[in-house]
């Protein structure tokens, strides 16, 4: 068992970079503790709250970063920082595009210091949290009465999700994620493959995308729809066109019938029990939990998440499927629980473009008092 104290060394780098900051820079990467409670969250590229790492003084910069650190095993860092990177080569890709919604006139489109830091609370205290992120990143954590009793909404996204790589190289940052999960389809009897996969073909992003809390009626919404509010519209439209989308298509529902009918059934007979699978599909369902739980740190993953490598399975976990295992075609899956929502999405760019997360129902930004407490509140 680990002896680091995660909550204790998120303060400290939360300090450091507080200390490192002008007062304006303060002033815009504070918001009190329970600003969190019900947040939107994006994980689309545009400007939106605290400060991002662009506009921080190198040594800023580095305390930004190890905040981020703080939150994650090194492995977990690793998969951000390699996020962060790609924006580089998805540039390229994308012949160098320059708008970037929301900051007119910055020349970059796709830019590894475009990331946001906010902060909420004041780290000296027993509560207090802080957000990450950009495009295709965003880690949160939560600390109340000293603890870390949040670590989602976790977002991780890879464009591409194979990069170009030389001989038997690979980039592939999510591979055991997708590949994983396609073993665990292909060793499915007949009758758990019928309740396992719900559509032949898959939905065109996590059905959850950034909303809020775990919402069981969700669906994707239309492109244009998960930027953020205060984003001009036409910024976003115009941004969108140029990956190729156009007006239309971005104010337009992606999914048809099959997905919506999927997402009108009862959340808690959706797919396989895991606990009907055989010994080999157990253990395959238990080494996919971990690549998503063993991002974060060995001290706080069964206090935030109430399962960790090496324990029994959740005994209400649920496996969901959906698309086709073939390379090059599109997947989706889902690992439910009471606790844990889990969330994969490999549609995009020709299925080489993958959206993942990882959702708490119970500890989505807060513990289940607060959250009890914001629902009181915002009933609608």
């Amino acid at each position: 068992m680990s002896t680091r104290n995660t909550a204790a060394f998120m303060a400290e780098e939360a300090s450091a970079l507080l200390s490192a900051l002008t007062a304006q820079q303060r002033a815009r990467i504070c918001a009190p503790a329970n600003d969190r409670v019900g947040r939107h969250w994006y994980f689309t590229p545009a400007e939106r709250d605290g400060v991002a790492l662009a506009d921080l003084s190198p040594r800023a910069q580095q305390n930004a970063l190890r905040l981020l650190r703080s939150g994650l095993s090194e492995a977990g860092f690793a998969l951000a920082t390699y996020i962060l990177g790609l924006e580089n080569l998805l540039a390229c890709e994308e012949g160098w595009m320059e708008q970037y919604p929301g900051r007119p006139g910055h020349g970059r489109s796709r830019d590894p210091q475009l990331y946001f830091v906010k902060i909420f609370g004041d780290p000296a205290d027993e509560t207090w949290g802080w957000q990450f992120a950009g495009h295709h990143l965003v880690a949160h954590a939560f600390v109340e009465d000293g603890r870390v009793a949040s670590l989602t909404p976790h977002f991780i996204g890879v464009n591409p999700a194979a990069a170009p790589s030389i001989g038997r190289n690979q980039f592939r940052p999510l591979a055991g994620e997708e590949q994983i999960a396609i073993e665990l389809v292909a060793g499915l009897n007949g009758a758990q493959r019928q309740r396992a996969v719900f559509s032949s073909v898959a939905p065109s992003d996590i059905l959850q995308q950034n909303r809020p809390l775990v919402d069981d009626a969700a669906l994707p919404s239309a492109p244009a729809d998960i930027y953020p509010a205060d984003v001009p519209r036409e910024e976003v439209v115009g941004f969108l066109a140029g990956l190729g989308i156009d007006a239309e298509a971005a104010d337009a529902a992606p999914d048809g019938p099959e997905i919506a009918a999927y997402a009108a059934t009862d959340a808690g007979a959706r797919g396989v029990r895991v606990a009907e699978l055989d010994p080999a599909g157990r253990e395959l369902a238990s080494e996919l939990l971990a690549h998503y739980v063993e991002r974060f740190p060995e001290d706080v993953r069964h206090a935030v998440f109430g399962w960790e490598p090496g324990e029994p399975l959740p005994a209400d976990l649920r496996f969901a499927w959906a698309g086709s295992p073939q390379q090059g075609s599109g997947r989706y899956y889902c690992l439910d629980s009471a606790n844990l929502t889990i969330e994969f999405d490999n549609t995009q760019n020709r299925a080489n473009h993958i959206h993942s997360a990882l959702r708490s129902r119970r500890s989505d930004f807060a513990s289940d008092i607060l959250r009890a407490h914001y629902l009181a509140e915002h009933p609608n």
